[in-house]
C-alpha cells in the first residue's frame, strides 16, 4: 500500500496501545449513532438519499478502521 515498514509499525504500535481504547469507543459510539438515525425522508427521493448516506457513513468508518488493521498485520 502506500505506506512503508517503518509507518506500518507505527500504526501496529498504535493499535496496542491503551489509549486505542478510547478511539475505538468513539467508534463504536459513531456506529451507533449513525445505525440510529432516520432513513425517512419527505419523498423517495429523499429517503433513498438519506439510507445511502447512512450506510456510506458507516461502510467508510468500518473500511477506515478495516484498513489500520490490515496494514498493522502487514509488518
Amino acid at each position: 500500500m502506500i505506506l512503508n515498514k517503518s509507518e506500518k509499525q507505527a500504526i501496529k504500535s498504535l493499535i496496542g496501545d491503551k489509549r486505542f481504547d478510547v478511539l475505538l469507543k468513539f467508534y463504536e459510539a459513531m456506529l451507533e449513532k449513525w445505525k440510529a438515525e432516520t432513513g425517512i425522508g419527505f419523498n423517495e427521493f429523499d429517503t433513498l438519499k438519506l439510507t445511502f448516506m447512512k450506510e456510506g457513513k458507516i461502510n467508510g468508518l468500518k473500511n477506515f478502521f478495516d484498513e489500520l488493521e490490515n496494514q498493522a498485520h502487514e509488518v
